[in-house]
């Protein structure tokens, strides 16, 4: 187990949520992409990340101007709510992931 100095708490706590945020993006990104639904896979391929460390957020967005039809179950492929249950996902994941950081050489 690793020791660390008071006067290094603040940067040790601030990495540990910079690199939760981060996890947190990139998983909700990889499971929009992989949810989904494809005709040409321009949709798929749309979904951008933007993830403000200083801000410690982050924000996944497709501007495409049929995003928010799929997004409500326009196509057979994917259900209404698919979207929400992603974000509601990975508010699970991260507290998981929060659980995990510890103090370790």
């Amino acid at each position: 187990m690793r020791t660390i100095r008071f006067d290094q708490i603040n940067e040790y706590v601030r990495q540990n949520v910079v690199d939760l945020v981060v996890a947190t993006a990139l998983e909700a990104e990889r499971q929009l992409k992989e949810a989904s639904p494809i005709d040409t896979g321009t949709f798929k391929r749309n979904w951008q990340n933007d993830v403000g460390i200083k801000e410690y957020s982050a924000s996944i967005s497709n501007n495409l101007p049929y995003a928010e039809r799929l997004a409500n179950g326009w196509s057979q492929q994917a259900p209404s709510g698919w979207v929400q249950t992603i974000a509601k996902n990975m508010q699970l994941y991260a507290e998981k992931q929060a659980r995990n950081i510890e103090v370790s050489d």
